[in-house]
């Protein structure tokens, strides 16, 4: 299973203590496990603060570390019907995005990407949504995606182990198997697939039975800031195509507000005080092949270990 476990005495879980979908559920609501994932246990050191925030600002959860080899072995363990499919993608990035479906589907808790930093406790937030998905920006729905409003993000989620909304994603995952989304990892597995099947799970239908309610965040709530590294093409988009093809009649007054904004007042850099997470944007899932900020860049790495030291603080 995971190759990191803090408990939430501070004590690292070893593989003996054994791994339950029930028994971090509170009062059946979202177990207060943090799920991360990385390609080993060294990780570039711009990420540790990130890290460590999840740890220090959620002191009474568990923290679960998953390395690209724990993804492989929890598929054939769990999901043995997988794992022709989950082999199958071109790159571990592909991988990494539909783990993230799976792990909240078999134990529930809280998934965030190594580029989110938790700046609120989340315990209010899971007592009252039982399942949430995170909302990107609303400059990113119009003008950096197919989709429309809502953009939904797979950056940070979190549900209850079982949760038909998850279910469905993941049997629907062959779906979006293919020529055009093989070479489209966003399409594929990541925040286009999912918004097509939120979208869907919304509408319901006969494949969606007994549906449970799933609650799309705001975008303030966990993607606050925009990402710095698109600024230059949303105001490209706004100066020489209006708006683009999404400036439909409908649209025009709250896309010619959005680019005024983009053009005249420019975006806040930080998330405001009611922010729970801040989102970095630093497209790790690109591998180093989009690497606006420099991650791939550090010559220093620290195990994820350190975090024991950060709970016992």
């Amino acid at each position: 299973m995971a190759s990191f476990r803090l408990a939430a005495s501070g004590d690292v879980i070893s593989d003996q203590d054994g791994v339950s979908s029930k028994r971090q559920h509170v009062d059946n609501g979202v177990p207060r496990i943090i799920h991360q994932t990385w390609r080993g246990v060294q990780l570039p050191e711009m990420l540790q603060p990130w890290l460590e925030s999840w740890v220090r600002v959620n002191p009474k959860w568990e923290y679960w570390f998953w390395t690209d080899d724990d993804l492989q072995s929890f598929i054939a363990a769990k999901y043995p019907q997988f794992v022709t499919l989950f082999q199958g993608y071109p790159s571990n990035g592909y991988r990494a995005d539909v783990f993230r479906y799976f792990v909240l589907f078999e134990y529930g808790g809280v998934y965030a990407d190594l580029d989110m930093e938790c700046l609120r406790p989340l315990d209010s937030y899971v007592d009252n949504h039982t399942c949430f998905v995170s909302q990107e920006p609303l400059v990113h729905a119009h003008f950096l995606s197919p989709t429309g409003i809502p953009l939904v993000s797979n950056a940070l989620m979190a549900c209850t182990a079982g949760h038909p909304f998850f279910g469905a994603v993941i049997d629907h995952l062959k779906r979006y198997a293919g020529t055009f989304t093989w070479n489209d990892i966003l399409h594929a597995t990541g925040p286009f697939m999912l918004t097509a099947e939120y979208k869907a799970y919304e509408r319901g239908g006969w494949f969606y039975t007994n549906n449970e309610s799933i609650f799309l965040s705001p975008p303030e709530d966990f993607n606050p800031v925009v990402d710095t590294s698109r600024i230059d093409h949303i105001r490209d988009v706004c100066v020489n195509s209006k708006g683009g093809p999404s400036m439909l009649e409908q649209n025009f007054d709250r896309l010619d507000k959005l680019c005024r904004t983009v053009l005249e007042e420019g975006f806040r850099d930080k998330p405001p005080a009611t922010s729970y997470t801040h989102h970095h944007w630093t497209h790790l899932w690109a591998g180093g092949k989009y690497d606006p900020l420099g991650v791939f860049n550090s010559r220093q790495t620290f195990g994820v270990e350190i975090l024991n030291k950060v709970r016992r603080k």
